[in-house]
């Protein structure tokens, strides 16, 4: 069985890659620094980002491998950029439209 999520030797091997100083403390998302001294629940600390996700089949190697600010990986759903809640379109009853109408 693979090693899957944020457990087991794949993603322990990529995140000391990503952590190391092979890989440049650049966010992958935003191109700020990153801050690699701070935790990573900290809103501006280092994590482990899949450049292809998990949902789309990205596979947990050092070639899909980056860092990332929690805040800007907590940003991204399969790829994609969150838009804000108040814009997000929600469903409702069978049709799709933006939240906060009737």
């Amino acid at each position: 069985m693979a090693d899957r999520g944020h457990q087991g030797k794949a993603y322990e091997d990529c995140r000391r890659y990503v952590m190391g100083p092979m890989v440049e403390p650049v966010c992958i998302r935003c191109g700020r620094m990153v801050d690699r001294s701070l935790s990573g629940r900290h809103l501006w600390g280092p994590t482990l980002d899949l450049i292809v996700p998990w949902s789309k089949g990205g596979p947990m190697t050092r070639q899909n491998s980056g860092l990332s600010h929690n805040r800007c990986n907590a940003g991204y759903r399969d790829g994609r950029r969150l838009r804000p809640v108040a814009t997000q379109r929600v469903m409702t009853r069978g049709r799709y439209r933006p939240s906060g109408t009737c």
